[in-house]
């Protein structure tokens, strides 16, 4: 990110932080002090080779979690302690029977490295932990997973040093979990260094039916089909690339990889906030994202870097151990704390030599030529890469889906979902109507949760319009070259702004910021994605407008969803960023000025305020359009009941 940026990145947060709220149609809310220090601090942290979106998520969910938000928590009871104080008395009792007899430490090895056996035990004991445990209403693996809710344990487990140690306790409690069922399985890591080398990593094979199951909205194949998940995989955020583990593992000290320390390139905890970001739907929001067991396979990858890089520190006469960072962050993270969620054990133990001596190791990650012998890997460049799913099949075997009539909302047409068996892991072949997204691939929809405070329900949302410009930045040439005299102007397209100065010296005249994986569609569309975050509720949303980047200037409109005001009103912060991470800024319309203004892009909406959203799409859609006289041809569009815009251009905030 280049330092004139940042600096109208803080003039802009300075000039937020003094504005006073306006009373109107819609209120604006001053712009949180917190999260205006953390945009600062992880911009002059970050090179010029981090997108915005990913200091963005980054720093609003850090907001959000010390903010006072409410945050949703499923209720505790004592069978929540009692499987937790089981597991570990279990796992000790293993761990002397193992030393008595000598036996070789668990290893964990990346899930395409599994046998076929292998990935069939630990798919079958996973599914067994989903079981309702008798005389409850919940599970084993709903009960751990619960853990990882709450404001507290977020504040406590990250943004600091305890993010590492305790995640490691944490999926060793998981792996514990599963050798109860079956004491042959251990937990897999997914690493995603090896996607991130393919040219669609979508289509890997970790999303199909063989592994994870689909990631493009609802969980519809594989092993985890019924537990009614949702991603959106490839929206934003990044995977880690093996440049990005390999400037971890330059590092020699722990706290030079761990929050508040530690720079953007070498930042473990970003890293890892990007594979978050990038799988998205339940694992994109952590009050949410251990529903999904690709969380745990994440967090055993990162504690598989976690181990690298202290196998390292040995061979350099470094002890893991005692190198918990002095600077730790905030006083939840300090080594002599009671770790959140196990009070048996201080957050200093999450370093301890115990767990990778005693207990577990890593089956290194595949490499060529071989690629481990995988079936799922290949050797590309001197690369390992994940093979590509069968995306014909893919589709065939999930379940039928339709579009429901009103509003935005897929349902299941038949869910036939009951009396499963998991003697084959292939599941049937079954005929499926056509959905938008297997007709063109290029432009998925965004599957939405819509939870909010544990609850999933449309009906606890509206749907308000939010209009997006997108700005051609001055270098951006199309394949329409322009002909004259019967030759090609290679140089040039029909679509240049050049060939007018007027519209021109409106332009930048500058490169729009790259990054990694930035890629552009011949086609000229441009995904614009808005993101909702509430303030004061629990709740989160994604839509994205497409603007035709072929223009000088073109202009989308996005129906976001946000919690219904109808009996309280409803405080969020809204944001937008391109596909390739740059960020757009807010412009607002208040009562009496018909032009939109900048704004810090946090509403306050009542429901009196409710020209400006409606309970489905379909009616956002007549704030928007008009139809005269009641016919229904031609409609007209106007946007003065629009009081959210986002402006996308290379002079956005930060890029």
């Amino acid at each position: 990110m280049e330092k004139v940026e940042i600096g109208f990145l803080c003039e802009i947060c300075v000039l937020f932080l003094v504005m006073v709220p306006f009373v109107t149609a819609i209120e604006e809310l001053p712009y949180p002090e917190t999260l205006h220090n953390c945009f600062v601090r992880q911009t002059n942290k970050s090179d010029s080779n981090v997108a915005g979106e990913l200091i963005s998520t980054y720093c609003i969910n850090q907001y959000l979690w010390v903010s006072g938000r409410p945050s949703w928590q499923a209720p505790r009871d004592s069978v929540a302690y009692q499987v937790i104080q089981k597991l570990f008395t279990q796992g000790a009792n293993e761990l002397s029977r193992r030393k008595r007899a000598t036996e070789p430490l668990r290893v964990r090895k990346e899930y395409r490295m599994l046998s076929r056996d292998e990935r069939k035990r630990f798919h079958d004991a996973i599914t067994k932990l989903k079981e309702r445990i008798p005389d409850t209403r919940t599970s084993v693996y709903d009960t751990l997973a619960d853990i990882h809710q709450g404001r507290v344990i977020l504040q406590s487990v990250h943004g600091g040093a305890n993010f590492l140690g305790w995640h490691r306790v944490y999926i060793y409690l998981l792996e514990q979990a599963l050798r109860v069922v079956d004491d042959t399985v251990t937990l897999p890591y997914w690493d995603c260094t090896l996607d991130y080398e393919m040219e669609d990593p979508t289509e890997s094979i970790i999303f199909s039916y063989r592994f994870a199951g689909n990631g493009d909205g609802k969980v519809l194949n594989g092993v985890f089909r019924n537990w009614g998940l949702v991603r959106n995989v490839g929206l934003k955020g990044n995977l880690m690339s093996k440049w990005a583990m390999d400037e971890i593992l330059s590092r020699r000290r722990t706290h030079r990889i761990t929050e508040p320390d530690a720079q953007n390139r070498h930042n473990i905890e970003f890293r890892h906030n990007g594979i978050h970001s990038w799988v998205g739907g339940h694992v994109g929001l952590m009050n949410m994202a251990t529903r999904d067991p690709l969380f745990f396979l994440i967090h055993c990858f990162i504690d598989y870097v976690w181990w690298r890089f202290q196998q390292q520190q040995i061979k350099r006469d470094i002890d893991p151990s005692s190198d918990y960072p002095i600077n730790y962050g905030s006083h939840q993270h300090r080594p002599s704390a009671k770790m959140t969620g196990f009070p048996d054990y201080r957050n200093r133990d999450g370093y301890s030599n115990h767990w990778t001596r005693d207990i577990y190791t890593y089956q290194l990650s595949p490499e060529c030529p071989q690629c481990g012998h995988s079936s799922w890997l290949k050797c590309v460049r001197g690369v390992c890469v994940s093979k590509a799913r069968n995306t014909r099949r893919e589709r065939n075997s999930r379940q039928t889906t339709s579009f429901s009539q009103s509003g935005n909302v897929r349902k299941l047409d038949n869910a036939v979902h009951h009396n499963i068996t998991h003697q084959n892991e292939d599941p049937p072949i079954v005929t499926m109507k056509k959905r938008a997204g297997d007709i063109y691939h290029g432009i998925s929809p965004v599957q939405n949760t819509f939870e909010i405070d544990g609850k999933a329900s449309v009906d606890q949302w509206v749907f308000m319009p939010v209009k997006v410009i997108n700005v051609k930045s001055g270098d951006l040439i199309y394949n329409s070259y322009p002909i004259n005299n019967g030759h090609p102007m290679w140089n040039d397209d029909i679509y240049t702004a050049s060939n007018s100065e007027v519209v021109s010296s409106f332009l930048p005249q500058h490169s729009a910021a790259t990054y990694e994986n930035c890629k552009r569609s011949t086609s000229g569309a441009l995904k614009i994605y808005v993101r909702i975050d509430g303030r004061n509720y629990d709740g989160h949303s994604v839509e994205h407008a497409l603007t035709d980047e072929r223009l000088p200037f073109s202009s989308s409109y996005a129906y976001v969803a946000i919690k219904s005001p109808l009996h309280k009103p409803v405080e969020l912060m809204a944001t937008a960023h391109d596909e390739c991470g740059r960020m757009c800024r807010p412009m607002c319309r208040f009562k009496g000025n018909n032009d939109f203004i900048p704004c810090t892009g946090h509403m306050h909406i009542k429901h009196k305020d409710n020209g400006m959203y409606a309970s489905t799409v379909a009616d956002a859609m007549l704030t928007v359009w008009r139809f005269e006289n009641g016919e229904n041809i031609f409609p007209k569009s106007s946007d003065k009941l629009v009081y959210l815009s986002f402006l996308c251009d290379s002079k956005s905030l930060f890029q």
